[in-house]
């Protein structure tokens, strides 16, 4: 009979692994993107001792798409990927290269791999989201250079300028993660 167990726990390390013992599959949610590779080869190796599947859903992957196209946009988004790098709580987090490096190192331990986009679709009936998102950026760029606050606020102005008059569109890259042991 197949069972979900849930518990809340302190994830920043895994040295408890009988978290693992007895599990058949490991799932997460938008969380890849946010830990280290250390952590990542310790979630792998524990999937890996215990046999257990594993599935991680929306993982970013440092695309940001948005419309109508604003000059200060590539800059943005390489502020945004610059700050998805730092440590949160993990150690320095994989940001958008955590689909890749989960990839290799399950496939290192002999797991078979699958991947998926499954980006975020923001239309202007998302107005409400894609203001949180556009501020979020905006904070998350002006904390990697605070030396640029002047074109920052100018972009997240120009921004929900657009959110406003209903024109906006948002795409964010995301890709979903399965490895099951062959």
């Amino acid at each position: 009979m197949a069972g979900v167990e849930t518990r809340c726990l302190d994830l920043s390390t895994l040295d408890d692994g009988t978290i693992f013992d007895g599990r058949d599959l490991v799932s997460a949610s938008a969380l890849l993107d946010l830990v280290s590779e250390p952590w990542l080869l310790t979630l792998a190796n524990r999937c890996a001792a215990c046999g257990a599947a594993a599935l991680f859903a929306l993982n970013y992957d440092g695309r940001i798409a948005c419309s109508p196209e604003d000059p200060d946009d590539g800059s943005i988004v390489s502020l945004v990927n610059e700050h998805q790098r730092t440590d949160k709580g993990f150690g320095p987090a994989l940001g958008p290269d955590a689909t890749d490096r989960a990839a290799r190192c399950f496939a290192d331990l002999g797991y078979r791999v699958q991947r998926a986009p499954s980006d975020w679709q923001l239309t202007p009936a998302a107005g409400e989201l894609q203001r949180r998102l556009i501020d979020g950026w905006a904070q998350a760029a002006a904390a990697m250079a605070p030396q640029q606050m002047r074109m920052i606020d100018a972009w997240r102005e120009r921004r929900f300028a657009h959110v406003a008059a209903g024109w906006s569109t948002v795409t964010v890259g995301h890709e979903d993660f399965a490895a099951w042991p062959l």
